[in-house]
């Protein structure tokens, strides 16, 4: 059970017999707050500034997700609802589809980020995730410049793949009444859907289908399936942190690319660490934790030493780098995340 407000995430767990339920909760996730609210922020407001009053293709502010679509995978929650969003570069306030991810056994966000453009209205958004952490997003959007369209879209490790049209509108969309002149009634709504097709998924690759809305004329929506394909290579790094000879298990490594972090993993009994199905391009790989203790360092295939502690590899198409290594001179302090007297 899942519930949203300004500035958190409640979730709730429904454990025992349909005929004894037993509700466990609310965990309580703090996210950042955005300009604007969840769910419907407003009516429809049609702008006739480019366009006549019956056909307006901009309705500012319309944002009916109410309560927001989640996807349970893996032990995360991936959740979807749409704020209001207002980019202060003179484009009318409209809304962007906000996307939050979090593990259930420690209430991490693993992932905060929305979609959307200026001057143009996202709206009905739906995500699932893959096993390979990457989210995929469906949803509607339409602008001064656009009649109501469905696109999908797709992020992993920070990096968000171009829009893909799905289906492109032909129409405003309002339902006429009372014969309208002009006088009309919005009869859009939420039918969308989002879902990852297990029959075609397999280890190289992750398929996905989207059932979105787009507009065929006036008094008409329609449904349009769409079909997303993630294809994984090979890529990939590994290495180890040793002392003495010896691996040292538990040392953070950090996966950058251009500042921003990928991936981080941690040392494993013997030392090893691996970062894969990794795109191609340059990498900087550090030791996360007490860089002070480095003593020496080793780049693996592809790879360039930095200093003590981080290393740089460049990733080609389908090729795994292997052979980094860390020496260090003793174990790394624990980090110390609170303390109490």
């Amino acid at each position: 059970i899942i519930g949203a407000t300004a500035g958190a995430v409640r979730y709730w767990t429904v454990t025992g017999p349909a005929t004894n339920p037993v509700v466990t909760g609310p965990m309580v996730i703090t996210i950042p707050t955005v300009n604007g609210l969840f769910g419907d922020i407003g009516t429809e407001q049609p702008d006739t500034s480019a366009f006549n009053s019956c056909e307006p293709r901009l309705l500012r502010g319309h944002v009916a997700a109410p309560v927001p679509e989640t996807y349970v995978r893996n032990g995360k929650v991936t959740m979807t609802w749409t704020v209001e969003r207002n980019y202060g570069d003179g484009s009318p306030t409209t809304s962007s589809i906000r996307v939050v991810r979090f593990r259930t056994s420690d209430q991490v966000v693993l992932d905060d980020f929305q979609v959307g453009k200026p001057g143009m209205t996202y709206v009905f958004g739906s995500a699932v995730e893959d096993n390979n952490g990457t989210i995929f997003v469906g949803y509607d959007r339409y602008s001064a410049n656009e009649w109501p369209s469905c696109y999908m879209v797709a992020r992993r490790n920070g990096h968000q793949s171009p829009e893909f049209l799905v289906k492109a509108g032909l129409s405003s969309y309002g339902k006429c009444i009372a014969g309208c002149t002009p006088s009309k009634s919005a009869a859009w709504g939420d039918y969308t859907s989002i879902v990852l097709d297990e029959f075609e998924t397999n280890s190289n690759q992750t398929v996905v289908r989207y059932v979105g809305e787009w507009t065929p004329d006036f008094n008409t929506s329609g449904t349009a399936i769409g079909k997303m394909i993630a294809t994984y290579g090979t890529s990939g790094i590994s290495g180890t942190v040793r002392r003495g000879g010896s691996g040292v298990a538990g040392v953070p490594v950090e996966l950058l690319q251009s500042g921003a972090g990928v991936s981080r993993a941690e040392t494993s009994a013997n030392g090893a660490f691996n970062f894969g199905l990794l795109p191609v391009g340059t990498y900087h790989l550090p030791m996360a934790q007490d860089p002070a203790v480095a003593i020496g360092a080793i780049a693996g295939g592809g790879g360039t030493v930095l200093s003590n502690s981080e290393i740089e590899i460049i990733v080609e198409p389908n090729a795994i780098s292997v052979g980094s290594q860390f020496t260090i001179s003793q174990e790394p302090a624990p980090a110390i995340n609170s303390m109490s007297v």
